[in-house]
């Protein structure tokens, strides 16, 4: 009878043991174990040259390079950082995570001053990963997060926005622009737009604004030619990118000679009063080979003395609107949204362009308060989204055929 005692005994803490394991397992945030992520990176094509630029062709991860490591995933937000090329293993819960990677130079260089003279921002942004990697963690077992790194710069002055474009090398690769911070563009004796020839992107993790400063005589904030591309924002960008344009010259951003502009998501442009003969007082598109496509973004309370107070595309330029919006812009003659002539082409397959219905409209003293199609130029709509316009769309008698369904003059 003793022996049974202590046996029953002996179980019944055991029982309690395991319950008490089980418990603890079940609350604990540990309780599915754990697995691991390694980061590989994936050198790009990119031949290396020795040129001290803030944007220097990036083969792979350099020795002394210092990387900042961000996951999201089960539990929340982890930094994790290390030194060297890699690869590095991070062990994290198991589930879904999100990698994201942004290097530094270990030590400043020589341009220091332009780039990396405001804290927090020493030593500066060398590269940033491309895009998230996204990575199942089973527990027990390793993930591998492929990180492909492109050219990165971080600035929040004029004078560091300036310096950084005129140091891009390494033409065709693409340049990712992180704006830290709102500042103003151009001085009194500046009156030349920031030159894009290079594969540029802008992008910001907050909310920034870009101004003309007051008594600056600009013709544009930004010029895309010579076949560089500029991109504003992107999916999924966290903060958002403002051009406010005050009283330039011309359209907040110009371009032209083979140059491509793209708007996504977290861009606006707004602001701008063309005061000049020039028209398009958001962008305007100035010549043949040029090209604007608007996935996303705004474009809005803009005006121009003359055509376009949105968009002006002309000379045989091109206008691609996929989303986005544009809406509350004025011209003093035709096309308050959106002008289209001299063999330019304009293409909507989405996206909203306000007319006299709406309640931020675009508005022209002459006509096409959204739309005007002009001398030799081609256009096509959706024809769900010419509903919105009606008579807001004119055209002219010389335009080339168009694919106008309904609701045209």
């Amino acid at each position: 009878m003793k022996k049974r005692r202590i046996f029953t005994a002996a179980l019944r803490a055991s029982l309690v043991a395991l319950l008490a394991v089980a418990l603890s397992a079940c609350f604990s945030p540990w309780a599915g174990g754990e697995g691991t992520i390694t980061l590989v990176f994936a050198p790009t094509a990119v031949p290396v040259t020795p040129v001290a630029t803030a944007f220097a062709p990036f083969d792979e991860p350099e020795p002394d390079m210092r990387h900042v490591v961000t996951l999201q995933g089960p539990g929340g937000t982890i930094t994790h950082e290390f030194t060297g090329p890699g690869p590095e293993r991070i062990a994290v819960l198991f589930g879904t995570w999100t990698v994201s990677v942004r290097a530094y130079f270990a030590f400043p260089p020589d341009f220091d001053s332009l780039i990396g003279s405001f804290p927090p921002y020493t030593p500066p942004l060398r590269a940033i990963s491309r895009e998230a990697a996204v990575v199942e963690v089973i527990a027990g077992e390793t993930a591998i997060a492929n990180i492909t790194m492109t050219h990165a710069a971080e600035v929040g002055t004029y004078a560091q926005l300036n310096g950084v474009l005129g140091f891009a090398s390494a033409r065709g690769m693409e340049k990712v622009i992180i704006l830290a911070q709102s500042f103003i563009v151009g001085n009194a004796d500046s009156e030349y737009p920031l030159r894009i020839q290079d594969n540029i992107t802008l992008v910001s993790d907050t909310d920034v604004t870009i101004t003309v400063g007051d008594g600056v005589d600009m013709d544009s904030i930004f010029s895309v030619e010579g076949g560089g591309a500029l991109t504003l924002g992107r999916p999924g960008m966290a903060g958002t990118i403002t051009l406010n344009g005050a009283e330039l010259n011309d359209g907040i951003i110009t371009v032209a000679d083979g140059g491509t502009l793209v708007m996504e998501d977290g861009s606006r442009l707004t602001g701008n009063a063309v005061t000049t003969d020039y028209t398009g007082g958001g962008v305007r598109i100035a010549s043949g080979g040029a090209t604007f496509n608007m996935t996303g973004g705004r474009i809005e309370d803009n005006n121009a003395t003359g055509n376009g107070g949105g968009v002006h595309v002309t000379n045989g330029g091109t206008f691609n609107m996929f989303g986005g919006s544009i809406a509350g812009n004025s011209a003093t003659t035709d096309g308050g949204g959106v002008f289209v002539s001299d063999g330019a082409t304009f293409t909507m397959h989405g996206g909203t362009i306000s007319g006299s219905n709406s309640t931020n409209q675009n508005t022209a003293e002459d006509e096409g308060c959204a739309i005007y199609v002009g001398e030799h130029a081609t256009a096509q709509y959706d024809g769900a989204l010419l509903e919105q316009f009606g008579p807001d769309i004119q055209t002219s008698d010389y335009a080339l055929p168009k694919d106008f369904r309904n609701g045209v003059d």
